[in-house]
């Protein structure tokens, strides 16, 4: 029936660590009530409910203590379903916080290798299936013939895959098999033909050239309409498993691919999205950040963060180390996939873009140059695997607020090959225990109707700007941390029973800086506004509004994300100097009473005439981004400084002829542009590289030079 909603009462449940029972109840399956058992009433339209209390690790608080009671809305008659649980718990929907869902759901429906022990057994294995599928007349001699999982990594080493061995079990038939991690292939010479990579006489392919070979069975005939079959039922698979929400890191361009999932109906999950570096620009402008809503999805997809793979792997020997692997000659300490500075670029990228980062870290050193990378970009966000950490490195994830997202099943997969190639290692292997003795998150961020809930509270009470989306992330983390500034708890951002217990009470403090009195901070500047302080790392409306209030100014070139990363506080800091206010990069009440006080002094003012002739020059320094960078590379260029393209972001390669004109023109050499060199760049008289190399060439040449 049309208008109709569900309601499912699930009585007599048990509570983790407690003989206590309880009833809950779901009106179209978000959760409604939770209570004391035998507090259920018949009767839909006479329930109350907790509506913060969504867990039942909250549920056994609200028994105790009780809670604010909300009535739930009028609705249509209900489809009514009671369920008695007799003690059972009852527990939120599972996230599987890293997953790569296309791979997932085609291990369905292609050769699983995972319990082969040897080359030899999985050449068995291959053989019987092409054997029934030529029986049953399904195997075309054109298509390929994929595998999944086998692990090499634990056969001895004279049971090791080999391309003869291949070719004799399939002929030409083409066939590649993917190892259980992902980070290589094993292929027959029909395929290594169709794929364009070459193989040895292992048959092997490595992490690199497998990650692009890969996506080739993708574009076969039919593999579409195969794709779209396995995804329903991995779907049914997941919720078998109590699975309902993924991140999903396919590697493909995972955005338009789920908005085209959820028109195509497949929309049994709640799905975060990840974006691979080489597509993270194009997502920028497309106005794409972390948390934002995929079209179409009913609030059941949304942007994830970027993920990012540093390094390759355990098992295939690839995991970047500080020590070589064991038994292997030459000696090798594994691969980066991206230069340190590759990395740290693109963090920062992401982290002024709006988006998280989830950087895939497996080795030592990986985890290393990761952790550094995250340091000088405050990227906020995941390391993947954090599988092999130093111990100096342990403590530093808490340090920085990052969130180890660890998988424990791969302590099981790999110990037996820890020993064999991780002899002598100089960090520790899965260390756990360790980084939750440090106070690391390992666990990612919740979401659901408890959370909207929280949200919508928070803005009641002033201390979030944003919508209510459900989505526990670095908006409402600041809210609540700010709740709990004011309200003399422990600061921090989780919004625990406590914390929870004195939000919902009707003792909670508001937040006295969201008025309309008139009333201002401390400060010199006064206006008719009190606005609420804006700094590094929050997202909510008021920082897009800041933004592109900056843009207008022209002190940004960046797309207003509406969060405050390194872009935007250099862009107030370039504001508050141009604008004669104190330079901190934090937009307090002051700042932004200039900034809309109609009095604003734009970026293009800011090189201003004084009196007597002489020019002001802002100062531009690295990573900044203003329209004053954009001129400034312009001119750059002009004398043969430079010979990137001017974008107004001032990053290493500006830095670099800043120097160049500095040491040139007899400057003080610091890669900052300031007020003297500004002044010798526009002066007419600054010396051009071309200048400084025919000057080079009359004192070094062993010919006469004409000039």
């Amino acid at each position: 029936m049309a208008g109709m909603s569900s309601l499912v009462r699930i009585v007599n449940a048990g509570v983790p660590g407690s003989q206590d029972r309880v009833d809950v109840v779901l009106r179209d399956g978000v959760v409604a009530s939770v209570g004391p058992a035998g507090t259920v009433s018949a009767s839909d339209s006479t329930m109350q409910t907790k509506a913060h209390m969504t867990s039942l690790e909250y549920a056994t608080n609200a028994i105790a203590s009780g809670s604010v009671s909300i009535p739930t809305s009028a609705a249509a008659p209900a489809d009514e379903t009671t369920i008695d649980a007799d003690g059972l718990w009852v527990i939120p929907g599972l996230w599987d916080c890293h997953t790569h869902f296309t791979q997932w759901a085609k291990t369905l429906g292609r050769l699983d290798l995972i319990n082969a022990r040897s080359a030899a057994e999985a050449m068995d294995m291959l053989r019987r299936h092409l054997d029934e599928r030529r029986a049953a007349d399904t195997l075309d001699p054109d298509a390929f013939v994929v595998g999944m999982r086998f692990r090499h990594s634990l056969w001895a080493d004279d049971e090791q895959p080999t391309l003869a061995a291949i070719d004799a079990v399939t002929g030409e038939q083409p066939v590649a098999l993917s190892s259980a991690d992902m980070h290589c292939g094993w292929v027959n010479s029909a395929a290594a033909r169709r794929l364009g990579v070459h193989v040895d006489e292992s048959g092997l392919v490595g992490e690199l050239e497998w990650f692009n070979a890969y996506t080739a069975f993708d574009k076969a005939p039919g593999a579409a309409e195969e794709t779209d079959r396995l995804l329903r039922e991995a779907e049914q698979d997941a919720a078998s498993k109590g699975v309902v929400g993924i991140r999903d890191y396919e590697m493909a361009e995972n955005i338009d691919t789920w908005i085209n999932r959820f028109a195509a109906g497949i929309n049994g999950l709640r799905v975060d999205a990840g974006v691979y570096p080489e597509r993270l620009r194009a997502a920028i402008d497309a106005g794409w950040h972390t948390g934002k809503e995929l079209p179409g999805s009913a609030g059941l997809g949304h942007v994830g963060a970027m993920k990012l793979i540093s390094d390759g792997s355990l098992n295939t020997r690839s995991a970047y180390c500080s020590t070589p692997y064991s038994g292997i000659e030459p000696l090798t300490y594994g691969t980066l996939s991206y230069t340190p500075q590759q990395i740290e670029d693109y963090m920062r990228l992401a982290t002024e873009h709006g988006f998280d980062i989830a950087c895939h870290a497996i080795g030592d050193e990986a985890n290393t140059i990761a952790l550094n990378a995250v340091a000088a970009t405050h990227a906020h966000g995941s390391i993947e695997h954090a599988q092999m950490l130093k111990p100096v490195d342990i403590p530093r994830f808490a340090e920085l607020g990052l969130t180890a997202s660890i998988q424990p099943q791969h302590a099981m997969d790999d110990r037996d090959v820890i020993t064999r190639f991780w002899a002598n290692p100089a960090g520790i292997p899965y260390p756990f225990r360790a980084l939750h003795d440090a106070g690391t998150t390992l666990r990612m961020g919740s979401r659901g109707e408890d959370v909207r809930t929280l949200q919508a509270r928070l803005i009641e009470l002033g201390y979030l700007n944003d919508s209510a989306d459900g989505i526990f992330g670095r908006n409402t983390e600041n809210a609540v941390m700010a709740f709990q500034q004011r309200a003399s708890l422990t600061v921090d951002g989780k919004a625990g029973v406590v914390t929870q217990s004195l939000l919902y009470s009707s003792g909670a403090p508001a937040n006295g800086t969201s008025s309309g009195s008139g009333s201002t901070s401390s400060g010199s500047t006064t206006t008719g506004t009190t606005y609420a302080t804006l700094k590094y790392g929050m997202t909510n409306s008021a920082v897009k509004t800041l933004q592109e209030k900056l843009k207008s100014l022209g002190y940004m070139t960046a797309n207003a994300t509406g969060y405050f990363g390194t872009a935007t506080r250099a862009a107030v800091e370039a504001f508050q100097r141009t604008n004669n206010l104190d330079v901190d990069g934090i937009a307090g009440q002051n700042t932004q009473a200039a900034l809309y006080s109609g009095n604003a002094v734009s970026a293009g003012q800011g090189n201003t005439s004084t009196g007597s002739g002489t020019t002001t020059y802002a100062t531009l320094r690295y990573g900044q981004r203003s329209t004053l960078i954009t001129t400034m590379q312009e001119k750059l260029r002009e004398l043969g400084y430079m010979t990137a393209n001017a974008t107004g972001y001032f990053g290493t390669a500006t830095q670099s002829a800043v120097l160049a004109f500095q040491r040139a023109n007899g400057l003080v050499v610091d890669g900052i542009a300031g007020q003297n060199t500004l002044a010798k760049l526009y002066s007419g008289t600054a010396v051009s590289a071309g200048f400084i190399w025919i000057i080079a060439r009359i004192f070094t040449a062993k010919i006469p030079v004409r000039i």
